[in-house]
């Protein structure tokens, strides 16, 4: 049983969109009375009617109550054979589908058995809302990734820490996977006429850094600098700086 004391899980699965609900029950009396009160809702909340109702020969799902209901509503039914669970293919896949994702859950949170209705609850909720049609292989030979329903997984042996492909961190790999090879990028080699030298693409003041001047001082030399003189202007000025200059009185 699990935390809510339940015992048994009723899957319903829509044939159309594939879209799933899970119910659990304490015993399979309940499955009539929860499959009529699902017929009611879903059809007040899509307005839309529900005509098919595939099931297995179980008595709790072919018995007089759910039958007479069957009849009032128009709803056909359709039973598979007695031991014949591929008749009803849809459903039982994704019964075996919730199960093993409930295990892997219950595995990996490390929580007792007891928990089985929330995992299963968490997988519906999650399957309802990714694609799990099929898993995305990747080939480390022919490095393609593909898609198959047929895959068996080995979770015993987790991947250690560091051992991804190297060609990932390969720089050689990688150019020729975007279809250019390192002779397109050499500054020498035979490439013939596909070698480019990086000088004749880049101007040479940009490879040579220029002499860093200080701006202080360039304000200074152009502050300070003197005009041109003639040689008579500086004659005079030599003239004027030989002389005393006259004492002026002084000025408190």
């Amino acid at each position: 049983m699990s935390i809510g004391k339940k015992s048994y899980c009723l899957v319903i699965v829509d044939d159309y969109s594939r879209f799933t609900w899970v119910y659990f029950l304490r015993t399979k009396d309940e499955t009539s009375g929860l499959i009529k009160s699902f017929i009611l809702r879903i059809e007040n909340q899509t307005n839309q009617k529900v005509k098919v109702i595939r099931s297995d020969n179980g008595t709790e799902f072919k018995n007089h109550d759910l039958n007479t209901f069957c009849e009032e509503k128009g709803i056909e039914r359709q039973y598979s054979a007695p031991r014949t669970p591929q008749q009803n293919g849809v459903a039982e896949s994704r019964n075996r589908t919730l199960i093993e994702a409930a295990r892997s859950l219950l595995a990996d949170s490390k929580l007792p058995i007891n928990f089985w209705a929330e995992a299963v609850n968490t997988a519906c909720y999650v399957q309802n809302r990714v694609l799990s049609k099929a898993y995305r292989v990747f080939n480390s030979s022919s490095r393609i990734i593909g898609e198959s329903d047929n895959v068996k997984c080995n979770e015993n042996t987790p991947n250690p820490i560091g051992s991804g492909p190297q060609w990932l961190f390969d720089i050689d790999s990688l150019t020729n996977s975007l279809g250019f090879s390192s002779d397109d990028h050499a500054g020498s080699g035979s490439g013939g006429s596909r070698d480019i030298q990086v000088q004749d693409i880049i101007p040479q003041s940009v490879i040579f850094p220029l002499p860093i001047v200080d701006p202080v001082e360039i304000c200074e030399k152009e502050t300070v600098s003197e005009p041109i003189q003639s040689e008579e202007e500086r004659r005079d000025k030599e003239t004027l700086e030989n002389e005393e200059p006259e004492v002026a009185d002084e000025i408190p």
